[in-house]
């Protein structure tokens, strides 16, 4: 008897420990399974929309597939050469690869079309201190605070920065 409900309870146990470990699986194996199917459909068409080119930018990103999403955003960037998001992408890329200078070419494109945008401000300001150009990264954090005056990233490298200065 006693044998038995160690048995029951034991079970009951490896149960409630195992059945939310399986439909996490489940979910996880769905998800997966449904973003390669859509992954694979967006590939074929000949003619994607802007909001498929975005999704499979972000699954390569996700997916930390950086060389895919490099060639990927090459050939987009080939048929829409006006489109700061694909820009960000590459920077971003070649800044995972810690590639930095094809990164600061990229960003440096973004910049030239949207001169006030507060991402690649920062990503610049964030290339050149890794470049340790530090004052074209004082620069760049600057023209943050131009546009955002409270910017708590741009005035956290700026402290930084005249701290490394002075």
């Amino acid at each position: 008897m006693r044998t038995n409900l160690f048995s029951s309870v034991y079970l009951l146990l490896l149960f409630l420990f195992l059945f939310p470990l399986v439909i996490f699986i489940s979910f996880q194996l769905f998800t997966v399974l449904s973003n390669y199917v859509i992954f694979n459909l967006i590939l074929s068409m000949k003619e994607k929309q802007y909001k498929d080119v975005l999704f499979l930018i972000d699954i390569y990103i996700i997916r930390k597939q950086w060389l895919d999403c490099i060639l990927f955003l090459e050939s987009e960037i080939k048929k829409d050469c006006e489109n700061i998001d694909y820009y960000n992408a590459l920077g971003f890329c070649y800044f995972s690869l810690e590639l930095y200078s094809y990164s600061k070419s990229y960003y440096s494109q973004a910049l030239i079309l949207e001169p006030s945008s507060i991402q690649v401000l920062t990503q610049l300001g964030q290339i050149y201190y890794r470049l340790q150009d530090f004052q074209q990264s004082l620069d760049m954090y600057n023209r943050v605070l131009v546009f955002d005056q409270y910017n708590k990233n741009a005035i956290k490298y700026i402290n930084i920065l005249n701290k490394q200065s002075g």
